[in-house]
């Protein structure tokens, strides 16, 4: 069933919270971005990673990925939304996937429990925005239908995403630990992370 979502990785933005660029970063053999980009592809049919700052670096490093295309965000400074938009433009599926780059601790076990939840409505049309949610912090990923994808591609690209999503009928999904909350945004987390 996972094989009908595409999913949007974002990797568009400058690290500033972590005051070095993350993507790249070791992570246990591999690096940041690519621990996020393996996950998301044990599940997901094709990957849509946003890329922008240090695109060419990024490209570089990451060569030839088996079902991944890149999607370049010129306008990636004018933040996450404008990638989510970006990303959202070249996908393929009904319902798709969106999650950060710098999330490399999130399992593949959480991607499988939210699309389990689209094909399980029964008669009932199944949430438009679906996401897991650690303890009252929601997490990553996003899981959105065709129609939620629709809403936020009309939106002005500085919108906020929490607005735009707002009125959708939305699922959050309990998570079994803090793993789909956690992203790296200082260098101290990082370092914690990487040691556990």
């Amino acid at each position: 069933m996972s094989s009908f979502y595409d999913c949007v990785v974002l990797a568009a933005g400058t690290s500033t919270r972590m005051g070095q660029w993350k993507m790249l970063l070791p992570w246990h053999g591999s690096t940041v971005l690519e621990t996020t980009l393996d996950t998301a592809r044990t599940v997901c049919r094709r990957i849509i990673l946003v890329a922008g700052y240090r695109e060419q670096e990024l490209r570089a490093a990451l060569g030839e990925m088996d079902n991944t295309v890149i999607a370049t965000n010129s306008a990636f400074e004018r933040g996450m939304f404008s990638s989510i938009q970006t990303g959202l433009a070249r996908v393929e599926t009904e319902f798709a996937f969106i999650t950060l780059g710098d999330m490399p601790l999130i399992p593949a076990e959480i991607y499988r429990k939210l699309a389990f939840e689209t094909q399980t409505a029964g008669n009932q049309p199944p949430p438009d925005v679906l996401r897991p949610v650690c303890g009252e912090r929601p997490g990553h990923p996003v899981l959105l239908s065709r129609t939620a994808m629709d809403r936020v591609a009309a939106a002005a690209r500085d919108s906020d995403m929490r607005t735009v999503l707002a009125g959708f009928h939305t699922l959050f999904v309990p998570a079994r630990d803090e793993r789909p909350c956690i992203d790296l945004d200082s260098s101290e987390q990082y370092r914690r992370y990487l040691e556990q």
